[in-house]
């Protein structure tokens, strides 16, 4: 995760921004997945879980590139739409 100055909170102005692009969706779940298959040796039905989530995890590249605010929490997509006058 970078930080992205450039595009400010909607709700707070903040300059504190963090991208979660899709590089941030596709290993999440595969690295909660795997985690989840080591502790599967102690509680089995966690492997249930980690097979779904290491399975599902390739689909995060349809996910849309998401922005999070450090300060107020708040949460939005890409803009893909650009202001032709600017």
């Amino acid at each position: 995760m970078k930080i992205d100055s450039w595009e400010p909170c909607p709700r707070c102005e903040s300059k504190k921004v963090k991208t979660m692009g899709k590089t941030f969706w596709v290993l999440m779940p595969l690295l909660t997945g795997s985690c989840l298959f080591w502790i599967g040796f102690i509680l089995w039905p966690l492997w249930i879980v980690a097979a779904g989530l290491i399975v599902i995890s390739p689909l995060g590249v349809l996910l849309p590139k998401m922005y999070q605010c450090k300060d107020c929490n708040h949460s939005w997509k890409e803009n893909k739409k650009k202001d032709a006058l600017t």
